[in-house]
């Protein structure tokens, strides 16, 4: 099964790394965080997170599990690109608010 892991930088990359029988793609906002996931062996896509176009590559389906890692203010955005691309649909999604700083 593919994932999908979706966060603005390469954070999810370092809590979630490629392992054999876990290979996720992530979709991070730039550039840079992307060649650092690549540098490392993973597969990744940068762009505006918040928009549909960023997604086309990761979603081979349609029906891949997301992970969405964005600050609130941004989410609902995201969300509705991915679900634009056909990737999450309402029932698919659980949103859980947490302070990323809390976790370090």
């Amino acid at each position: 099964m593919r994932y999908v892991l979706v966060c603005p930088d390469d954070l999810l990359r370092t809590f979630l790394p490629p392992t054999p029988g876990f290979a996720p793609v992530y979709v991070v906002a730039t550039p840079a965080a992307r060649a650092r996931i690549v540098r490392q062996g993973g597969e990744a896509h940068a762009g505006d997170l918040a928009t549909p176009a960023v997604y086309r590559r990761a979603f081979r389906s349609g029906h891949e599990p997301v992970v969405v890692a964005v600050k609130p203010p941004r989410r609902a955005r995201v969300l509705a690109a991915i679900r634009e691309k056909g990737g999450l649909t309402k029932a698919d999604r659980v949103a859980v608010d947490v302070d990323p700083v809390s976790l370090l």
